[in-house]
């Protein structure tokens, strides 16, 4: 339970490589931090004519993508902080280690940093670094951690499995990336799940994230005469792969098939996925994809969906247990297609699997039992001298 006295707080959340609408730290965090503070203080990169609340503080960085516009955000961010007067300073990039560090000890304020990512793991796999550059930067990265994080009052990990790579810490806390209840769709209403499907992949667009299996994917369901249409929301990489891919599908008649959005707010891109039948979740198994529980299943779960997903045993036990649709192995599609197209063409076990898939997300995954353990975080700090 959340006591009275917590709400006497101010807080102040900072962020140098995520935008003022995401999804975690604004839609999700901020939105219910307002629960249990008097007043919060936000330092982050704007994107476009966002329309902002008007009872957060906002502080505006720069938005340069280059190493220097990174370099300056830090710089800003760490001015802008010791210019408030807030009791607490919730950071959330790996870069801003450092900064959270002379927070802590310049105000001798409260400091968390939140841990979105296994990143001694996704430093391996920025795939457009040299090798030897990832290494560098690891080697960075983890005297960073290890120098400066016994100084920060606490970690929240955004997984389970992260918990084995920061147990050392003397305090941390597990919010999981759920949905929010009012983002998830009540009943099915009047989906049907007959041809043509429409087929959702909503994220990042990578080759880690599978694209190329994906695009695979609806070439054999062509080649099998199951009509769709493929709807690819997210940020590309990199322009040059958008090039690649949108060649890839002129070069195989299949660019009539398929809608390429690019980012959308959170809100458009809710209405395309309940429109949806069909989600797809290809991706590769590294270790920082094979250990956790993907945001994007649970959202392709509540908005009634049937889930296509990639075979890490994590995931096998899951749909073991909640039957969400199929886990296959994405490098041998080929193989596993006899069983895609016989759930394709049963039209009520879809159905019964979509229904199933609202009623498990609203009974297990929900941020509003999740941000509790938040709530109880902050308390915590608080209420210690």
């Amino acid at each position: 339970m959340i006591t009275e006295n917590v709400k006497k707080y101010r807080i102040c959340v900072i962020t140098t490589q995520h935008h003022a609408d995401d999804v975690r730290i604004f839609k999700k965090e901020i939105k219910y931090l307002k629960n249990i503070a008097s007043e919060i203080h936000f330092i982050v990169r704007k994107r476009g004519n966002l329309k902002t609340d008007s009872d957060i503080h906002y502080y505006w960085m720069n938005n340069r993508n280059t190493i220097w516009g990174r370099i300056g955000r830090n710089i800003q961010a760490l001015t802008f902080a010791l210019k408030i007067n807030v009791d607490i300073y919730h950071f959330h990039d790996p870069e801003l280690i450092f900064v959270g560090f002379l927070l802590k000890v310049l105000t001798r304020k409260k400091v968390i940093y939140d841990i979105h990512e296994l990143y001694t793991d996704a430093i391996l796999h920025r795939t457009y670094l040299p090798k030897i550059i990832r290494k560098l930067f690891l080697l960075i990265y983890l005297s960073l951690e290890r120098l400066f994080l016994p100084y920060l009052d606490a970690l929240i990990l955004a997984e389970q499995s992260y918990v084995p790579y920061y147990k050392w810490h003397k305090n941390w806390a597990i919010v999981q990336n759920f949905i929010v209840k009012q983002n998830l769709v009540e009943k099915l209403e009047n989906k049907t799940f007959r041809p043509p499907f429409q087929i959702v992949y909503l994220g990042g667009i990578t080759p880690k994230r599978g694209i190329w299996e994906m695009l695979n994917f609806i070439k054999l369901l062509n080649e099998n005469n199951i009509a769709f249409h493929f709807h690819l929301v997210g940020g590309f990489d990199t322009t040059s792969l958008k090039k690649q891919v949108v060649d890839w599908l002129q070069k195989h008649n299949l660019i009539e098939l398929i809608t390429i959005y690019n980012y959308l707010p959170h809100d458009k891109a809710l209405e395309i996925l309940r429109k949806g039948q069909i989600g797809l979740l290809f991706l590769h198994p590294i270790r920082n994809n094979m250990n956790i529980l993907p945001t994007k299943l649970f959202e392709y779960m509540g908005n009634g969906m049937v889930v296509f997903a990639s075979n890490f045993p994590k995931w096998i036990d899951l749909n073991k247990k909640h039957q969400f649709g199929l886990v296959i192995d994405i490098f041998n599609l080929k193989d596993y297609m006899p069983n895609v197209l016989k759930l394709l063409k049963d039209s009520n076990k879809m159905q019964n699997i979509a229904k199933r898939n609202i009623e498990y997300v609203n009974q297990h995954y929900l941020w509003e039992d999740e941000v509790q353990h938040l709530f109880k975080l902050y308390e915590s700090l608080f209420n210690k001298n």
